[in-house]
């Protein structure tokens, strides 16, 4: 008597099913975020060492009154910078393990940097931003324009329904029984993952994918 589990939850084959491959718009906007989580941690330098050109902006201050001020924003820059990085490198994470929700939050995070960035550029608050700054809000935008434009490509959208459905698939697998025959053949009342379907019909994007790793 043998132990039969729907197709795709099981075994070798029901790996691969659960580990659609990671198309190259996918990989490449990781890359990308990577990229970004560095570039913040050189933003806090830029900020920092660009001090000096902001305070001397500012109105005139007493010398503790201006020290304390220096001291609040190098510690705002730090911390600011080590936040911005990390949620780099988390959403490149989820993103690579097909989370769409990291999708949509890498594209809300690039909107509010749009915002910074026109801010910085084109100095709407009435205070001029140094050169160096300004250099790195271009840089930090064309970071999250490129990531997006990746993110929402149609190999990308395929791998992110693929692994989406197939964890649905799998927490209702999960509470159903196991389907046994007496003689030992396959059940044709099996129940068939959708994810089997949904990556044939996703074949054509993963097809280079799957060149390139063979």
């Amino acid at each position: 008597m043998s132990q039969l589990r729907p197709l795709g939850t099981s075994g070798a084959w029901g790996a691969s099913m659960q580990q659609p491959p990671v198309p190259l718009s996918v990989a490449r906007a990781v890359m990308v975020m990577y990229g970004g989580a560095a570039l913040s941690i050189v933003g806090i330098f830029i900020n920092v060492t660009s001090l000096g050109v902001t305070q001397k902006r500012l109105p005139l201050m007493s010398p503790a009154l201006l020290a304390s001020t220096r001291h609040q924003a190098i510690a705002e820059f730090i911390v600011g910078g080590l936040v911005l990085a990390a949620v780099w490198i988390f959403l490149a994470i989820s993103c690579r393990a097909g989370m769409n929700w990291a999708r949509i939050a890498g594209t809300v995070a690039f909107v509010i940097v749009t915002v910074y960035a026109v801010d910085t550029v084109f100095s709407l608050d009435n205070q001029d931003a140094p050169a160096a700054v300004r250099v790195y809000a271009v840089a930090a935008w064309l970071a999250g324009l490129a990531a997006t434009v990746l993110l929402w490509q149609r190999p990308a959208s395929a791998f992110f329904a693929a692994r989406r459905e197939l964890r649905d698939y799998g927490n209702q697998d999960a509470a159903s029984p196991q389907v046994t025959t007496c003689d030992g053949r396959i059940d044709t009342t099996t129940r068939r993952s959708p994810g089997l379907s949904l990556l044939r019909r996703s074949a054509p994007y993963f097809a280079p994918t799957l060149s390139a790793n063979s």
